[in-house]
């Protein structure tokens, strides 16, 4: 019941900014290291490539952008 009467003051209204920026925030800080994540693969990939003949090399390039810009986008 202490919980009603206190909802509506000015703290409330406060934490609920706080949590809601917290929230973006972090939502913000996981597309980064998703999109660093999706870096270091692609790298990772044209590192192990290079042996392979050149089409199946731009097909798993091409494959991998596309998996990133998921991820990314």
């Amino acid at each position: 019941m202490t919980s009603r009467l206190f909802s509506d003051t000015p703290f409330s209204h406060v934490k609920q900014r706080r949590k809601q920026a917290d929230q973006r925030r972090m939502a913000f800080r996981r597309a980064i290291e998703q999109y660093q994540d999706g870096q270091r693969l692609l790298v990772e990939l044209e590192s192990y490539s290079d042996g392979l003949p050149a089409d199946y090399r731009h097909q798993l390039h091409r494959e991998a952008r596309q998996v990133h810009l998921r991820v990314v986008g």
